[in-house]
């Protein structure tokens, strides 16, 4: 599986709560219509609930995770999604965003239960 992480920070109206809430309630609406018709096998969203040391550069997280660096770059390449994009603007500050494609190397887990 091929990731792609993106790092998004809120609107500077929004409250991380009211961020949050929009993803979960509207963004991912989009997301999910995305899974359907892209080569998008998984989407997972992360939400900052509180800073361990200081205010923390980024309110959420995207990883996207595709098939092969195939799939990745044909979505990305053809424009990606343009509805998708332009929700953005609801919820995501413009000026910040940091997309990257990223190798998941599992280190250790414990057995379930």
């Amino acid at each position: 599986m091929i990731k792609v992480i993106g790092l998004i920070k809120r609107r500077p109206d929004m409250t991380r709560q009211q961020f949050k809430d929009y993803w979960l309630n509207e963004h991912s609406k989009l997301e999910r219509a995305s899974l359907q018709k892209n080569p998008v096998q998984r989407i997972v969203v992360n939400f900052v609930e509180d800073n361990l040391v200081d205010e923390a550069p980024f309110d959420g997280m995207v990883e996207i995770y595709y098939a092969s660096i195939e799939d990745m770059r044909h979505q990305w390449s053809s424009g990606h999604d343009g509805t998708m994009k332009a929700d953005e603007a609801n919820f995501c500050d413009p000026n910040f965003r940091i997309f990257f494609l990223a190798e998941e190397v599992e280190i250790g887990r414990k057995p379930i239960p």
